[in-house]
């Protein structure tokens, strides 16, 4: 899962410039993570713990805040089991390697 952002770059962790802190709030928990910054600083990868609070949390009827620096963002669960279930029914196609 990725978070884009359309204007200036995410600000990138103190110890290493190809990470980004992320907090996310769930209900009254808040859990930063540091996530990996993607080439031109405006795009990042979320950690496979992070994908699954926000999938969870979501499936769970909860909103979802998305702090990142400057940025704020918030998920609301409106209509996500039908979509999510509709996104994983189309298949996947293997690529040769």
């Amino acid at each position: 899962m990725y978070l884009n952002v359309a204007s200036l770059p995410l600000p990138f962790a103190k110890e290493n410039s190809d990470l980004v802190p992320i907090e996310l709030m769930i209900e009254e928990n808040r859990t930063e993570y540091l996530v990996h910054r993607l080439q031109g600083g405006q795009r990042a990868l979320f950690t496979p713990e992070a994908t699954s609070a926000i999938i969870n949390a979501l499936f769970n009827g909860e909103r979802v805040f998305i702090e990142a620096g400057r940025y704020h963002a918030e998920i609301v669960p409106t209509r996500f089991v039908e979509q999510y279930q509709r996104l994983m029914q189309i298949p996947m196609i293997q690529i040769p390697q």
